[in-house]
């Protein structure tokens, strides 16, 4: 798998510990992006598919698709 630049600033940024809200802080002063949780918890499930983080279940709703997510932000 290979981990565009915003997945893998929230990988590296995973300690169990970081709330949502931290993750969008992060990522709005890193890249000046306008992000939402709905966007942080889409990396953390693609993230935990990828079997990347430990005692983590991705959601099993379908909330948001990655091209919905990518139209949105774009």
């Amino acid at each position: 798998m290979c981990l565009n630049q915003t997945c893998a600033y929230v990988w590296k940024h995973c300690n169990g510990k970081t709330e949502a809200s931290s993750f969008i802080s992060l990522l709005n002063q890193e890249f000046k992006v306008k992000v939402d949780e709905e966007f942080i918890f889409l990396t953390l499930d693609t993230l935990a598919k990828a079997d990347l983080l430990e005692n983590y279940e991705p959601r099993k709703t379908d909330i948001v698709t990655r091209r919905k997510a990518i139209l949105n932000y774009a």
